[in-house]
């Protein structure tokens, strides 16, 4: 067989089980910082004092208001005639 050969293939499967390492790292990484930031989430929340239900309502009036934002913009647009 072709020595080329063999070094590639060789090099093939060593790169392949790095690409592996490493997103396997990756995800661990990945779940680490969701982890970290849903503590801060979670410390953000307790400070403030907020049962869950008022979370999630405040959490909803969020979400709903760049609708609202963007009808006052349009409301209070001068008229262009």
């Amino acid at each position: 067989m072709n020595p080329k050969l063999q070094k590639l293939r060789a090099e093939l499967e060593k790169n392949t089980e790095k690409i592996s390492k490493l997103q396997s790292r990756n995800a661990e990484l990945k779940k680490q910082i969701q982890e970290l930031e849903n503590i801060d989430i979670i410390g953000m929340v307790r400070e403030c004092g907020l049962s869950p239900e008022e979370l999630s309502g405040l959490l909803a009036k969020v979400q709903a208001a760049p609708n609202a934002a963007d009808t006052k913009e349009k409301e209070d647009a001068p008229i262009e005639a």
